[in-house]
């Protein structure tokens, strides 16, 4: 028995993810979410089918999208919900369904983790190991060798040079720029248009001017979608 598709979530993360999959041929059975506002509503021509703690489904007829994004702040990568979310349900039984836009470029011998999601426009070079739910986000680039963790984001137009390594749960901003050889910790935000050219511990932010590392405010997360 072919599985239906569900995705969970309900923002603009969820509206990318939809849109690849229909452009893909993929059908979506409904959405999911955690805002009581959309349900009833629909995504695309998607249902909003209802509450994600009130639905009941069955890991052996139904496959999944994580269409959770994230928040990235001076209080974290905000990624903690959607990898809380990839978790739960992995130990459920769910599958997640890896989406790949048609219009990416993603070279051989290429290892990505069960479902990542990768955008529009985003180049991934031979070697690089991309872990379970990470996204690349539109346009880009990471080289040869590169080594995502699990649950990271990797923002519209960032870089990441050869041999590169990103810890779990974190977000490279957009248009930022990981030259060859980097390690990145767990827990780190890497501002949008920075040049990160020294290893980054955990739990801290990168700021653009002159790729300033400063400690991260701890707080509790929130879900975004």
């Amino acid at each position: 028995m072919k599985r239906e598709l569900v995705i969970i979530g309900g923002g603009g993360h969820t509206r990318v993810l939809t849109g690849m999959a229909q452009a893909a041929g993929v059908a979506v059975k409904g959405i999911i979410t955690s805002d009581a506002a959309l349900v009833g509503e629909s995504i695309l021509d998607v249902p909003v089918l209802g509450l994600e703690k009130e639905i009941t489904l069955d890991p052996a007829n139904i496959l999944l999208i994580n269409g959770v994004g994230n928040h990235a702040s001076r209080t974290g990568s905000g990624l903690a919900v959607r990898a809380a979310i990839y978790q739960r349900y992995r130990a459920r039984g769910f599958d997640f369904l890896p989406l790949i836009s048609n219009h990416a470029v993603v070279q051989p011998h290429v290892l990505m983790g069960e479902g990542v999601q990768v955008m529009p426009g985003a180049v991934i070079q031979s070697g690089a190991i991309i872990g379970e739910n990470v996204i690349i986000n539109t346009r880009a680039s990471i080289d040869h060798d590169v080594v995502i963790y699990p649950h990271c984001h990797i923002g519209p137009g960032a870089v990441l040079c050869g041999h590169v390594v990103v810890g779990e749960e974190t977000h490279i901003g957009a248009g930022a720029v990981i030259i060859q050889g980097i390690r990145i910790g767990c827990n780190v935000v890497v501002g949008a248009g920075a040049v990160v050219t020294r290893h980054v511990p955990d739990n801290v932010m990168i700021r653009p001017a002159a790729a300033e590392q400063t400690p991260l405010i701890t707080a509790p997360e929130t879900q975004n979608q």
